[in-house]
């Protein structure tokens, strides 16, 4: 299948991480060329329009029923959430989406939808963790053999954890069969989250508050690996000690895949996966809630 010569791509919302997907969008053009950018902030979406010569619409809808875009990038969340993602899929447009399914009571509907209309929603909520994860894949999958334990210490709050939860799972290839939850009063933030999948393998993630160390420790049939995000991962196997710096590139690396997957006319999409995850959160809000193990179907 020959490939499209451009990919026509509608931005909505310059979030914090705007900066980035800026530079990332910048070194990719063409193939992808940026037709309008929409913000509740109209001086910022004016700004930017002139710095890409682009047009400025006026609200998500009007970006949403452009007729010359031919996907929709949804890179800050501010008052509309999902919404702008539903109206994308009802149109047959693609999506690229850096908010996270966590916190979105329609997230849900949203999938419902996708698979209705069989649309193409990529769920990017932590581009440069995704590259970590994928090297870490990587070596599960060569050298380091299949994984037997995790290890993940991070500052965040457990409804900021989801992309863990998904890591944890593609790092063991299947979604977990149980999770287990615990919390400290004493400690508003903290939580320990043990993700259970199967027989000798296991995941445990220890959330603290901001300022504590991001780490990720894998043990594998042939060795072990430590990342300290987001600048170095290391590994010993049976060859030895090695050490990679992490490149930041997380933001072009992912909107290129999702740009050449859709040029080819096979969109990318992996809101399946973060849906999957989702239920696993849940399950630890219900442990964490009931104080109890729960199984997941």
């Amino acid at each position: 299948m020959e490939a499209r010569p451009r990919l026509r791509v509608g931005i909505l919302g310059l979030g914090p991480r705007w900066p980035r997907y800026r530079r990332a969008l910048l070194a990719l053009r063409p193939p992808l060329e940026v037709r309008a950018v929409c913000d509740p902030v109209v001086r910022r979406a004016t700004d930017e329009s002139r710095r890409l010569g682009c047009a400025v619409a006026e609200g998500p809808t009007e970006l949403l029923e452009r007729e010359d875009l031919d996907a929709v990038l949804v890179l800050g969340r501010a008052w509309w959430r999902l919404w702008p993602v539903e109206r994308a899929v009802a149109a047959g447009k693609p999506v690229f989406c850096a908010g996270s399914l966590a916190q979105e009571d329609r997230a849900d509907a949203l999938l419902s939808l996708v698979r209705e209309r069989k649309g193409a929603v990529t769920m990017a909520p932590s581009p440069a963790l995704a590259l970590l994860l994928e090297h870490l894949q990587g070596l599960l999958a060569g050298q380091l053999g299949p994984g037997r334990a995790v290890r993940i210490d991070w500052p965040a709050r457990l409804e900021k954890a989801l992309p863990l939860l998904q890591g944890c799972g593609a790092l063991f290839g299947g979604p977990p069969t149980a999770v287990r939850a615990l919390g400290a009063e004493e400690l508003p933030g903290f939580a320990s989250v043990v993700l259970e999948f199967g027989p000798g393998r296991v995941a445990q993630l220890t959330l603290g508050t901001k300022g504590s160390a991001r780490r990720i420790e894998v043990v594998a049939e042939r060795g072990r690996a430590v990342a300290e995000w987001p600048r170095r991962l290391a590994w010993r196997d049976n060859e030895g000690r090695h050490v990679l710096a992490l490149p930041q590139v997380g933001e072009r690396r992912l909107l290129e895949r999702f740009a050449k997957a859709l040029r080819q006319g096979a969109p990318w999409s992996d809101l399946e996966k973060g849906h999957a995850a989702l239920t696993w959160l849940r399950a630890a809000r219900a442990s964490l809630a009931e104080g109890r193990r729960v199984e997941v179907g």
